[in-house]
């Protein structure tokens, strides 16, 4: 095999770079937990992918008791959800 060969290169180029992006991945995931763990409240759409739930579970959910957070500004649409009441939630049922 030769050392200058493209493929090879190309190869050894990735097997180097995956460890430095899945790192650079783990950083941005603490850095965006700890802008929402300052207040305890996390984005509908965290809320839906960490627990591998869809909207229509949500919806259920709020109908039960769910605490839903909603900015007080007309025409915001952004949804949160606080991250204890989550677990008391899930804890009663």
């Amino acid at each position: 095999m030769n050392i200058f060969d493209k493929e090879f290169i190309k190869f050894l180029a990735r097997e180097i770079a995956r460890p430095i992006l899945e790192a650079i991945q783990e950083l941005s995931k603490q850095k965006e937990d700890k802008k929402t763990a300052q207040i305890g409240l996390i984005p509908q759409n965290v809320v839906l992918e960490e627990l591998d739930i869809d909207w229509g579970t949500l919806d259920k959910w709020e109908d039960e008791g769910l605490q839903r957070y909603e900015p007080p500004i007309e025409k915001t649409r952004k949804v949160y959800y606080d991250r204890d009441e989550i677990r008391k939630f899930l804890s009663l049922k």
